[in-house]
C-alpha cells in the first residue's frame, strides 16, 4: 500500500494543483492580489498588517506568483529596513514550504523513473548544496520557487537550503524594496542609487566566481583520493 501511495502521490498533486489553478484562473482570483488589493488588505489588518503580509507572501509559491511585486510592495507600505525584513521572512518561509512539497511529491518518481541518471546530480547536489542554492538565489537566473522546487527535488539538505536562501535572497530582496520605497518619495537621486544597488548585487556572483570554482575543485580532489 505504502510503494502504491508513492506511485501515485505526484499524480494526485499534480490534478489538485490543476484544479486549484483552473479555479483561480477562472474566477480571476488573482486580481485580488493586485498591488492596490495588498495594500489593501495589509492597512486593514492594522497591527497585525506584517504578519499578513508575510502569511501571503508565505502562500505565494503555491500559485507561483513573482516575488518582485512582493518586495516592491513592501517597500511602498514598509519602507526599506522593514519591508525587506518582513519580505525576506515570508519568502524564506515560503520556499522551505515548496521545499518540501517538492520533496515529498517528486522525489520518489524521480527516484523510480531517472535513479541512475540522478547519481551524479544528488552527488553534487549534495556536497554542494549550500553553494548551489546561494548563488542561485543571488543570480537572477530562475524563477525563485523554480530554485525551491527544484531544490526540493535534489539531495540538498534543507539546512542547506535554508541557510542559501537567507543568505542569497537578501541583495536582491533589498534591492527590489528599496525600488519600492522609492515610489513613495521619487527623486532622481534615489533612482540612481536604486540602479546602483541592482548593478551591485548581479556583480556579487561574478566577484567570488574564481573563489568558487577553487572551493569546488578542492572538494573534487579530496573525493577523489
Amino acid at each position: 500500500m505504502r510503494t502504491a501511495w508513492k506511485d501515485i502521490k505526484l499524480y494526485v498533486f499534480i490534478a489538485i494543483a490543476a484544479l486549484v489553478a483552473f479555479i483561480i484562473y477562472k474566477y480571476s482570483l488573482l486580481d485580488y492580489l493586485s498591488e492596490e488589493n495588498m495594500e489593501r488588505i495589509v492597512k486593514a489588518a492594522g497591527h497585525w498588517g506584517p504578519l499578513v503580509f508575510i502569511g501571503i507572501n508565505v502562500l505565494r509559491p503555491l500559485f507561483l506568483l513573482p516575488v518582485g511585486l512582493f518586495s516592491v510592495v513592501a517597500g511602498i507600505m514598509f519602507g526599506p529596513i522593514y519591508g525587506t525584513i518582513y519580505t525576506s521572512i515570508g519568502v524564506i518561509i515560503g520556499s522551505v514550504l515548496a521545499f518540501y512539497i517538492a520533496k515529498y511529491f517528486g522525489r520518489d518518481f524521480l527516484i523510480k523513473h531517472f535513479g541512475d541518471k540522478l547519481k551524479t546530480f544528488d552527488r553534487i547536489s549534495n556536497d554542494h548544496g549550500f553553494i548551489i542554492v546561494m548563488l542561485l538565489r543571488i543570480t537572477p537566473i530562475l524563477p525563485v520557487d523554480a530554485i525551491s522546487y527544484g531544490a526540493g527535488l535534489s539531495q540538498i539538505s534543507v539546512w542547506d537550503f535554508l541557510s542559501g536562501t537567507a543568505i542569497g535572497i537578501l541583495p536582491g530582496t533589498f534591492v527590489y524594496v528599496y525600488m519600492g520605497s522609492v515610489f513613495r518619495n521619487l527623486s532622481v537621486k534615489k533612482v540612481i542609487i536604486a540602479v546602483i544597488l541592482f548593478a551591485a548585487a548581479m556583480l556579487i556572483p561574478l566577484i567570488w566566481k574564481d573563489d568558487i570554482k577553487a572551493m569546488l575543485s578542492n572538494n573534487n580532489d579530496k573525493k577523489d583520493a
